[in-house]
């Protein structure tokens, strides 16, 4: 009898999310993009790819555990309904150059509750970011 490990599968999963994550903290993409955009314009494209193919592939693998914000990211991303298969979950799928849609998919979170002292809370800066998260995540949500 098979045995199906969903928290091995999902940890994987993340693992290669944290991953690309601290790749595109390494190699700060928004600098190159500041920076000479002539001398970076190739790496620039090719860490780009990378994080978005990276998020094609995690957004297949997800959509049975969250069905609904890896449809939205993988509309963002272009990404058609026939090609949304494991047998499409390979590398090098996407090609270069392909829009996407931009927006926030999961906002960031933001307390509300004001901290200790100098905390951000209610009527603060931090308030108006997570009143704007919030619209952000209403707008997902409706989506």
């Amino acid at each position: 009898m098979k045995q199906f490990e969903f928290q091995k599968a999902l940890t994987a999963i993340f693992t290669v999310v944290d991953d690309v994550n601290r790749f595109v903290n390494v190699v700060e993409p928004w600098k190159l993009a500041k920076g000479k955009p002539q001398e970076n314009e190739e790496r620039l494209a090719t860490v780009v790819y990378i994080g978005l193919e990276s998020c094609r592939v995690v957004g297949l693998l997800l959509q049975a555990v969250m069905p609904v914000a890896m449809g939205q990211l993988l509309d963002r991303l272009g990404v058609g309904h026939e090609n949304r298969t494991l047998e499409s979950a390979r590398w090098g799928y996407s090609p270069f150059g392909q829009k996407i849609q931009q927006g926030v998919l999961f906002p960031r979170f933001v307390p509300l509750a004001t901290t200790e002292k100098g905390g951000k809370g209610p009527g603060t800066k931090g308030a108006k970011k997570a009143s704007k998260a919030g619209r952000g995540m209403e707008t997902v949500q409706k989506g």
